[in-house]
């Protein structure tokens, strides 16, 4: 789901030409409908992939061709959608998410979405009521969306949308078990589609932004679980370290250095050796940077452990998530780091970024 997302997001790069009609200001206000199945990516899961889940939900969603990062973003779009998903089965319950997305254009006819937000789930794992679901272990979890889709117009106002999407949930092992949930679906949303004239016409902002290089550290803590499942929560302490590079309006890299403490590997590497500094591990990421905004941006990365034991985690991690930037230059993020399909955490990152 990860990997899916950033490759959407690297296709954002190309502004489509647009005529007068295209620079109207639209604003949508939709329904939608989705019918699907679970995704059983391991064999742990796939007594609880025998279901065919529905959803429905209630979405906003704005596009005005006058913000110069969606303008140059395939003239994306901004959303808001919360969504109920019942899963049809007792193991899994319901769950009720709310997301915010990115909707970029495809020519004149269809979309992709990239999403991100967080969600509640009815009938989470528990030793004492329900062993079975060992997708979630928790009520509330986060969730990342993706979508392709039609765009067909029905009558002067209103839009229908129909295509094939994925949502994923996850902890990020703050509650053990956590394999995930990948609900894949086929959907359709009708919408009533309003446009308004652009004040700004034909012209695009153009926002005062630092292309070149700057620097930045930030630091994170998280809480985890570990097996056996005891229910009791170890810290994971990280400190980063980036060098930064702009390369223009959306796009951005980075590289620096990573390290990292995790309590509950500590634990486990106790039980079975005498290793100096248990859970301590220094790592080196390559990065890339979406910004969507002035302030708001979408993180990837995929970094290497130059030190630390890999018995319980391979020698590559990789990171998603949100970031957001104040004016002094303070940056507050959220981010899931994973080994491929295993989540080790979910990071609340605070942070300062200097030359900006």
């Amino acid at each position: 789901m990860n990997r899916l997302l950033i490759i959407l997001a690297f296709l954002l790069l190309e502004k489509p030409h647009l005529s007068a009609q295209d620079n109207q200001i639209e604003r949508e206000f939709s329904g939608n409908f989705g019918f699907g199945g679970i995704l059983a990516h391991n064999k742990s899961v796939q007594h609880l992939a025998q279901s065919h889940p529905v959803q429905i939900g209630l979405e906003y969603f704005l596009r005005n061709p006058s913000n110069p990062f969606g303008s140059k973003m395939k003239n994306a779009g901004l959303g808001y959608g919360l969504h109920y998903i019942d899963y049809r089965s007792d193991k899994l319950g319901n769950s009720l998410a709310a997301l915010i997305f990115l909707e970029p254009a495809i020519g004149s006819k269809f979309a992709f979405r990239i999403g991100t937000g967080i969600s509640w789930n009815s009938r989470p794992f528990s030793l004492e009521e329900n062993t079975s679901n060992t997708m979630l272990g928790s009520r509330l979890s986060g969730a990342m969306q993706a979508r392709l889709m039609a765009r067909i117009p029905v009558g002067k106002n209103c839009l229908l949308k129909t295509g094939i999407g994925l949502t994923h949930f996850s902890n990020g092992a703050y509650s053990l078990p956590n394999m995930g949930i990948n609900h894949f679906y086929l959907f359709a949303c009708l919408g009533f589609l309003k446009k308004y004239p652009n004040p700004s016409g034909n012209e695009v902002q153009k926002p005062k932004v630092k292309i070149g290089w700057n620097a930045g550290i930030s630091g994170s803590v998280s809480a985890v679980e570990r097996y056996p499942i005891n229910n009791k929560k170890y810290l994971v302490y990280q400190i980063q370290s980036r060098i930064n590079y702009r390369k223009g309006l959306l796009s951005g890299f980075s590289s620096g250095l990573d390290l990292m403490y995790n309590a509950a590997l500590a634990s486990r590497i106790k039980e079975t050796s005498e290793e100096k500094n248990p859970g301590l591990m220094i790592g080196i990421p390559l990065g890339h940077e979406l910004f969507v905004s002035e302030r708001l941006s979408l993180i990837s990365e995929a970094g290497v452990y130059l030190s630390g034991n890999q018995k319980f985690y391979p020698a590559f991690y990789q990171r998603y998530g949100i970031r957001y930037k104040t004016k002094p230059g303070i940056c507050l993020g959220i981010l899931l780091k994973t080994h491929r399909a295993n989540a080790e955490c979910m990071e609340f990152n605070l942070g300062y970024s200097f030359g900006k």
